[in-house]
């Protein structure tokens, strides 16, 4: 998006390349964090990941180019980032890839100090080690700074960390003394990631510079098929790009020993990965080459190689990932799911029942069967199913929504509870999931619907005797989205009229007075809930004797 930010009067104003060719609805979201972040997204990235330490500052329309964040505090290093957000249809949106940021405020300055190394020197789980190295203040004034002088340096959890925590202090003469190197102790390097910035003080407590911030790279192993899916980053001042990063592998022959098995060439952000399939491209030390099988164990690390562009008198830094292992695995979906005839089939779900039955609300229940294929069109499936995701949808056009989770150990059925008004009305669709959570294609659509059901007496008798008192269904009505009814005399006068979900007429005309004794004749109007999201709009005419 050849996002850009210029520092103004007003602000910090940042300015992109505007869409021009997308027509859909949507916005630009613009982020910020303190300090610069060096993070790149993943190649399938959406969003802005939690874990980065952004925080939303505006939004813009899809079309704009500019945006002026006042708030910002002048002269603060901060990183910006932004996220086109486009509607796909109402119910969903889609986030594209944040963008590369910008770092406004960075620059290195006279007196600061650079971070050169945050590198894993041991792996485990409490009792991991990182090195940590820093460089003296760049050409500092000592006639204009005056001493005692001292390093402070400070860590943060995370690879987007923000709460620093003081872990080493360190008097300075700024000589030829090692002070500028530290090992950081007693941490989870196996399953965390550290952050380090260290700040400069002359007279002691006067703070005079900070460096930028570093953090430990983090090598990430996904399992595929025969294969594992190597991928790293790291958050740091210097650039790792357009360099030749090394991979080694623990040999399974001589555990505990790692081979060099790639000298890998990364350009941009997303090529910080690696696909082992078990070839050893390095044998040097060792030809180590093997078909990688699932269900194994392989252990990795990765050693990075970068430099500052701007200071290149501290040439090539040399960071080494923590060890990370992983297994090859199948995957594969398993097979779709096939929803077969079930109780009552496919149609109506009133099949079976009668009148009576409707006065009961545990009927309301739609009864799901399927079953789980080994095999499709392309081979065997796995078989290994944890769960099956139930959906649904009210009605044909509806977007279907996850109702439930069941565990493949209950079975291959499902009973929906409904109630009396919506009825067996709605569609299911099902999925399966295995276990390494890869879930499978949305099965066939099975639907149900509401049948019409509905009848009423010749006579009734509303003389309060707690019998037949008022002229109304005969059968519990069920599925009824509003039911209107008029009533006329035998002389074709209207003498009763009512609209509601439920019908109950108690024999007295429009002014609230009892009719006497005869003959009336009904014309009743119901609209049915239906699949169809118009309902069913039903007549039903009769006539009815009025007993006093």
């Amino acid at each position: 998006m050849g996002l850009t930010a210029t520092e103004t009067d007003a602000g910090i104003k940042l300015t992109w390349q505007g869409q021009k060719v997308c027509k859909t609805a949507g916005k630009i979201l613009v982020y910020r964090k303190s300090g610069c972040s060096g993070l790149n997204p993943g190649e399938c990235a959406s969003g802005i990941p939690n874990d980065w330490g952004y925080s939303l500052v505006g939004e813009v329309n899809v079309a704009d180019s500019t945006y002026l964040d006042t708030k910002a505090d002048k002269g603060s290093i901060y990183s910006y980032r932004l996220v086109t957000e486009l509607a796909v249809n109402q119910f969903l949106n889609m986030q594209s890839a944040p963008s590369t940021e910008f770092c406004i405020g960075s620059e290195i300055k006279q007196g600061m100090n650079v971070m050169t190394k945050v590198s894993v020197t041991k792996t485990d789980l409490t009792t991991g080690e990182i090195l940590v190295n820093w460089t003296k203040p760049l050409d500092l004034k000592l006639d204009e700074s005056k001493g005692p002088y001292v390093y402070k340096l400070y860590r943060a959890l995370g690879i987007g960390g923000e709460n620093y925590t003081l872990i080493h202090t360190q008097n300075t003469t700024l000589g030829t003394a090692a002070d500028t190197v530290f090992t950081d102790k007693n941490l989870n390097t196996k399953e965390l990631v550290y952050r380090y910035k260290v700040e400069f003080y002359t007279e002691s407590t006067k703070l005079f510079s900070s460096s930028a911030v570093a953090s430990s790279v983090r090598l990430g192993i996904l399992p595929d098929d025969k294969s594992l899916k190597l991928s790293w980053e790291a958050n740091v001042p210097w650039s790792n790009e357009n360099r030749t990063h090394f991979i080694y592998r623990e040999d399974k022959l001589n555990l505990g020993k790692f081979n060099l098995v790639k000298k890998l060439k990364v350009t941009q952000a997303n090529t910080f990965a690696f696909t082992d399939i078990g070839l050893d491209e390095e044998k040097e030390d060792g030809d180590i080459s093997y078909d990688i099988q699932n269900g194994e164990t392989h252990c990795y690390f990765v050693v990075t190689y970068g430099a500052y562009t701007e200071l290149p008198q501290f040439g090539v830094l040399e960071n080494y990932s923590q060890i990370a292992c992983g297994s090859p695995a199948d995957k594969s979906p398993p097979c779709t799911p096939a929803i077969v005839n079930t109780p009552g089939g496919s149609g109506s779900g009133c099949v079976g029942l009668t009148s009576k039955d409707f006065c009961n609300d545990n009927v309301f229940v739609n009864k799901l069967n399927w079953n789980s294929p080994t095999t499709s069109g392309t081979g065997a499936c796995r078989q290994d199913i944890v769960s099956y995701s139930i959906f649904f949808a009210r009605y044909e056009d509806e977007k279907p929504t996850l109702i439930a989770v069941q565990e493949a150990s209950s079975g291959n059925s499902f009973s929906h509870r409904r109630n009396s008004k919506d009825g067996f009305a709605g569609c299911y669709y099902i999925s399966a999931k295995n276990s390494i959570g890869i879930e499978s294609e949305i099965s066939n659509k099975i639907c149900f619907d509401n049948c019409e059901d509905l009848s009423f007496p010749n006579v009734f008798s509303p003389n309060n005797d707690g019998k037949n008192d008022t002229f109304s269904p005969m059968n519990c009505p069920a599925f009824i989205n509003n039911i209107s009814f008029d009533v006329y005399s035998s002389q074709g006068l209207k003498v009763a009229t009512s609209t509601g979900e439920r019908l109950e007429w108690d024999g007295k005309d429009l002014n609230g007075n009892d009719l006497p004794s005869g003959v009336y004749y009904y014309y009743i109007t119901v609209n049915f809930e239906k699949l169809d999201r118009a309902g069913l709009t039903k007549t039903i005419k009769g006539y009815v004797t009025l007993i006093r």
